[in-house]
């Protein structure tokens, strides 16, 4: 019963920081407020129904020192649909289950998809902004030769997995370069965008995973 708390758990923050990736993507100006931006992205979640992204992935574990680095790619259909395929790891979930595929192990974790009123998870963060989160604009900086403003985000909720969020605006096209998420373990998850698409065709059968032959399966359920 632990395991699937925690494999649950860690899916949901996996699953709700990579989407701020593809939530805030365009629509703002130059003249906006920290609590004006965080308006234009609920609106432009509003807006959206799919996206597919590809992203590289640095992780700093605060206990360890250990870092890790990946890339991959992540798909994602209202409501709480999504997708996240790397080199040594697939997340799945359809909204109620969720699996998780090792290559590494040959094994496919299978679990139940849970709210919990203190995860990450990215619809409850688009649904919640900005009155559960305290915003403000730290600085205008360059970034990969672009001009970028970044912007900072810290939960009101002491409770909240996360401690921190940071994110890198590129005010040419005003689309998200870069997210830096703090968690209460000091872990620092750096993503960055290489490349989106909003509105294409996903089907179903995207957001569903069968387990390659030879590949154990584990229920949790």
């Amino acid at each position: 019963m632990r395991k699937s708390r925690a494999l649950s758990a860690y899916v949901r923050i996996l699953f709700g920081s990579l989407f701020l990736l593809i939530a805030v993507s365009t629509g703002l100006s130059a003249g906006d407020s920290a609590k004006e931006i965080l308006e234009k992205v609920q609106k432009k979640y509003d807006e959206m129904f799919n996206a597919t992204l590809s992203f590289s992935q640095k992780v700093k574990f605060g206990l360890s020192k250990a870092e890790y680095s990946a890339s991959g790619m992540l798909y994602m259909k209202k409501s709480n649909h999504y997708r996240i395929e790397m080199e040594d790891r697939t997340f799945v979930t359809d909204g109620k289950t969720v699996w998780s595929y090792s290559p590494e192990n040959k094994q496919v974790l299978i679990d139940t998809y849970k709210e919990d009123p203190r995860s990450f998870s990215p619809e409850k963060f688009l649904l919640s902004v900005p009155k559960d989160f305290y915003s403000a604009i730290l600085a205008r900086e360059k970034f990969r030769g672009q001009t970028v403003v970044v912007l900072k985000l810290t939960p009101k909720d002491d409770k909240s997995l996360m401690k921190s969020l940071k994110l890198w605006v590129d005010e040419e096209e005003w689309l998200l370069r870069k997210a830096e998420i703090v968690d209460v373990n000091k872990n620092v998850r750096i993503y960055t965008v290489l490349d989106i698409r909003l509105n294409t065709t996903l089907s179903d059968s995207t957001f569903a995973f069968v387990a390659p032959p030879g590949v154990e399966v584990v229920d949790l359920r």
